[in-house]
């Protein structure tokens, strides 16, 4: 069976769509344990699937190595790496929680369900949409969680010795390092 046809599994193209719409809009929304578990369930069956239908020869090699990554990555030993990409500013965040290698029982589903030669029929112009929202979907990270700030109103009037745009242009570099 070809790459083609194996990502036209139901179950990878749901596990794909909840990662879109949890990373994109019920994290902000809700931000609490549920939205972060259906990630790595998500998450822990839809990538592997994808490279291995992709790479047929390395379906185990992949599994194995996602599992190791994850348990890496969800654990302190990764602290060093993020706090090499933070001092570049790329915004990289993570919360350690053993219990989310709960979620490694989706590695298993997504190998057996590799196994399993139900799939949807789909056109060859769609299966490499589908790839690319995947990938998407996989670099589509939350964004690290903000202290919320409150404004009180202040009644006063401030003058510069620069224009109003290069005023806005300054607050706007606050902004971006911020």
């Amino acid at each position: 069976m070809t790459a083609t046809n194996k990502t036209g599994h139901p179950l990878f193209i749901i596990c794909v769509f909840v990662l879109i719409l949890n990373d994109w809009y019920l994290k902000p929304v809700f931000h609490n344990t549920l939205t972060g578990k259906l990630s790595d369930f998500a998450g822990l069956f839809a990538l592997p699937y994808l490279l291995s239908s992709l790479l047929p020869k390395h379906t185990l090699k992949i599994h194995v190595w996602t599992g190791l990554l994850f348990i890496v990555w969800k654990s302190e030993f990764a602290e060093p790496l993020i706090t090499f990409a933070n001092s570049f500013r790329v915004p990289v965040s993570r919360t350690i929680d053993f219990t989310d290698n709960v979620a490694l029982v989706s590695l298993a589903l997504s190998y057996f369900t590799l196994k399993s030669s139900f799939t949807l029929n789909i056109k060859p112009i769609l299966h490499k949409a589908l790839v690319a929202v995947s990938c998407l979907a996989f670099a589509a990270t939350s964004m690290p969680p903000r202290e919320n700030r409150t404004f009180t109103q202040i009644d006063k009037a401030y003058t510069f010795d620069f224009s109003k745009r290069e005023l806005v242009s300054r607050l706007n570099m606050v902004q971006v390092e911020e």
